[in-house]
This record gives C-alpha cells, structure tokens and sequence, in this order.
C-alpha cells in the first residue's frame, strides 16, 4: 500500500485552514542597483502564507534555545518560499499585529517532501 502524500499535506493545510490566520513571512531581496551618494538597502519580498501561532508549553521553555515569549508557527507548505532564520514573520498576536524573527525552522517531510513547516518565533 502506497503512502499518499499529497492527501497528507492536504490534510495538513485543512486543518492550519480551520485553526489559523493569515500570515506573511518576509525575506530580504538582493539590493536594488548602486547609486552613489545613496545608501544601498535591501528590499524585502513579502510572502503570504496560512499558518496558526501557538505558545510553548512551560515544560519546554528552557530560557537558552526556547525563551518566555517564544511562539510557534505552524506554517502550511503551500507558500512561494522555505522560511529559514534570515525572514520575519507577521502575524496577529494577542490581537494586534506583530513581526517575528525567525530562531529555527523544522519541516515535517515524510519522504523529503514537506506536508508542514514548523517555525520558532520570537518577539522582534
């Protein structure tokens, strides 16, 4: 019996649908073109993405990997990017919109393939 991966992540997205919000993870593009006498900044690209922001449980606050404050995203993998620990996030938070860093990323990936990704967040 062939394991369906596309049921899985499919699965995945159903449910972050149902217990998430909207979310958009940025990362910074290649600067625009040097024009002397002006600064250099890099542009950011947003990518909007659905995922649901959930606290970590006392037990795994360990205040040098995981601090008070950390958040988790479960990030679905239907989004234009692999996050990594260079984006940010924004998304709602005790009901104002917040910009996260990113401090770890992990993907549930049977067989290479990711049906979920899973971020640490901390409070920019």
């Amino acid at each position: 019996m062939a394991i369906d991966y596309d049921e899985i992540a499919a699965s995945a997205l159903e449910a972050i649908n149902e217990a998430g919000q909207e979310v958009v993870v940025h990362r910074k593009a290649a600067p625009g073109p040097f024009v002397p006498g002006q600064p250099v900044t890099p542009a950011m690209v947003d990518y909007p993405g659905t995922g649901a922001l959930v606290g970590y449980k006392q037990r795994d606050i360990d205040a040098t990997k995981i601090m008070a404050g950390d958040q988790r995203l479960l990030l679905a993998p239907q989004i234009e990017t692999v996050p990594d620990t260079t984006c940010t996030v924004t998304a709602m938070h005790l009901g104002k919109l917040t910009t996260f860093s990113v401090k770890d990323v992990g993907a549930v990936g049977p067989a290479g393939r990711p049906v979920l990704y899973k971020l640490q967040l901390r409070g920019a």
